[in-house]
Protein backbone atom coordinates (compact mmCIF):
# COMPACT_ATOMS: atom_id res chain seq x y z
CA UNK A 1 0.00 0.00 0.00
CA UNK A 2 1.55 3.45 -0.84
CA UNK A 3 1.07 6.63 1.87
CA UNK A 4 0.00 9.46 -0.26
CA UNK A 5 0.83 12.56 2.23
CA UNK A 6 -1.52 15.62 1.82
CA UNK A 7 -1.54 17.29 -1.31
CA UNK A 8 0.97 19.98 -1.27
CA UNK A 9 1.50 22.05 -5.22
CA UNK A 10 2.83 19.00 -6.65
CA UNK A 11 0.42 16.15 -7.83
CA UNK A 12 2.54 12.75 -7.21
CA UNK A 13 3.10 11.02 -10.02
CA UNK A 14 2.69 7.23 -10.51
CA UNK A 15 2.08 5.14 -13.16
CA UNK A 16 -0.01 2.28 -13.55
CA UNK A 17 0.13 -1.50 -15.59
CA UNK A 18 -3.10 -2.74 -16.02
CA UNK A 19 -2.71 -6.18 -17.17
CA UNK A 20 -5.56 -7.39 -19.73
CA UNK A 21 -7.56 -10.17 -18.50
CA UNK A 22 -6.68 -9.86 -14.89
CA UNK A 23 -7.88 -7.85 -12.44
CA UNK A 24 -6.19 -4.65 -11.59
CA UNK A 25 -6.05 -3.55 -7.73
CA UNK A 26 -4.55 -0.01 -6.11
CA UNK A 27 -4.38 0.52 -2.93
CA UNK A 28 -3.26 3.93 -1.23
CA UNK A 29 -3.28 5.61 2.43
CA UNK A 30 -3.82 9.37 2.50
CA UNK A 31 -1.73 10.78 5.70
CA UNK A 32 -0.72 13.88 7.08
CA UNK A 33 2.64 15.16 6.78
CA UNK A 34 5.60 14.67 9.18
CA UNK A 35 7.16 12.61 11.26
CA UNK A 36 3.83 11.36 12.99
CA UNK A 37 1.79 10.98 10.14
CA UNK A 38 -1.96 10.10 11.07
CA UNK A 39 -4.47 9.11 8.39
CA UNK A 40 -7.11 11.43 6.76
CA UNK A 41 -10.84 10.56 7.70
CA UNK A 42 -12.28 9.98 4.43
CA UNK A 43 -15.57 9.69 5.93
CA UNK A 44 -18.69 11.29 3.41
CA UNK A 45 -15.96 11.67 1.29
CA UNK A 46 -15.58 10.42 -2.81
CA UNK A 47 -13.46 9.44 -5.21
CA UNK A 48 -13.21 9.45 -8.68
CA UNK A 49 -10.26 8.46 -11.28
CA UNK A 50 -10.57 8.75 -15.23
CA UNK A 51 -8.54 7.21 -17.91
CA UNK A 52 -8.25 9.55 -21.03
CA UNK A 53 -5.91 9.21 -23.77
CA UNK A 54 -4.08 12.35 -23.05
CA UNK A 55 -5.77 14.98 -20.71
CA UNK A 56 -6.34 17.27 -23.38
CA UNK A 57 -8.57 14.40 -24.88
CA UNK A 58 -12.63 14.81 -23.86
CA UNK A 59 -13.28 11.05 -23.90
CA UNK A 60 -13.11 9.30 -21.08
CA UNK A 61 -11.13 5.33 -21.76
CA UNK A 62 -12.07 3.90 -18.31
CA UNK A 63 -14.08 5.86 -15.14
CA UNK A 64 -14.08 4.31 -11.69
CA UNK A 65 -15.47 5.71 -8.84
CA UNK A 66 -17.19 5.47 -5.36
CA UNK A 67 -20.76 5.94 -6.86
CA UNK A 68 -19.98 3.23 -9.27
CA UNK A 69 -18.36 1.15 -6.50
CA UNK A 70 -14.97 0.39 -8.17
CA UNK A 71 -13.32 2.87 -5.69
CA UNK A 72 -13.76 2.01 -2.24
CA UNK A 73 -12.57 4.39 1.00
CA UNK A 74 -11.77 3.77 4.39
CA UNK A 75 -13.22 6.25 6.23
CA UNK A 76 -10.85 6.89 9.43
CA UNK A 77 -8.44 4.83 7.76
CA UNK A 78 -7.69 6.79 5.06
CA UNK A 79 -7.59 4.07 2.80
CA UNK A 80 -8.05 4.43 -0.74
CA UNK A 81 -8.98 1.35 -2.85
CA UNK A 82 -9.20 0.86 -6.78
CA UNK A 83 -10.33 -2.23 -8.27
CA UNK A 84 -10.31 -2.89 -11.93
CA UNK A 85 -12.15 -6.57 -12.43
CA UNK A 86 -11.02 -8.99 -14.89
CA UNK A 87 -14.43 -8.86 -17.21
CA UNK A 88 -13.42 -4.25 -17.55
CA UNK A 89 -9.86 -5.21 -18.38
CA UNK A 90 -10.69 -8.05 -20.68
CA UNK A 91 -12.98 -4.96 -22.33
CA UNK A 92 -10.10 -2.66 -23.60
CA UNK A 93 -8.92 -2.05 -26.64
CA UNK A 94 -6.35 0.78 -25.96
CA UNK A 95 -3.04 0.78 -24.71
CA UNK A 96 -1.89 3.46 -23.15
CA UNK A 97 -3.18 6.78 -21.70
CA UNK A 98 -3.19 9.30 -18.37
CA UNK A 99 -5.36 9.31 -15.07
CA UNK A 100 -5.69 11.29 -12.12
CA UNK A 101 -7.61 10.13 -8.84
CA UNK A 102 -9.89 12.88 -7.31
CA UNK A 103 -11.02 13.02 -3.89
CA UNK A 104 -14.18 15.19 -3.00
CA UNK A 105 -14.58 16.35 0.24
CA UNK A 106 -18.24 16.32 2.10
CA UNK A 107 -17.26 20.53 1.80
CA UNK A 108 -17.19 20.17 -1.85
CA UNK A 109 -13.38 20.92 -1.55
CA UNK A 110 -11.63 18.49 -4.19
CA UNK A 111 -7.92 17.09 -3.87
CA UNK A 112 -5.94 15.68 -6.39
CA UNK A 113 -4.10 12.60 -5.10
CA UNK A 114 -2.20 11.61 -7.31
CA UNK A 115 -1.80 11.04 -11.45
CA UNK A 116 -0.17 9.55 -13.90
CA UNK A 117 0.40 7.51 -17.06
CA UNK A 118 -1.61 3.88 -17.46
CA UNK A 119 0.05 1.57 -19.76
CA UNK A 120 -1.93 -1.68 -20.56
CA UNK A 121 -0.01 -5.33 -21.41
CA UNK A 122 -1.36 -7.83 -23.45
CA UNK A 123 -3.17 -10.58 -22.47
CA UNK A 124 -2.95 -14.52 -24.25
CA UNK A 125 -4.93 -16.48 -21.39
CA UNK A 126 -8.65 -15.61 -21.32
CA UNK A 127 -10.65 -16.48 -18.03
CA UNK A 128 -13.54 -14.93 -19.04
CA UNK A 129 -14.46 -17.11 -21.88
Amino acid sequence: MTTIPIPSQDTPIYNILIKKYATFKLSLTWKTGGTTSVPIDLTNFRAILQIRQSADVPNVLYEASTTKGNIKLGGANGTISVSISSVDTSNIRWQSGEYDLLLIGPDGTVYKMIRGSVSVETGITQPNQ
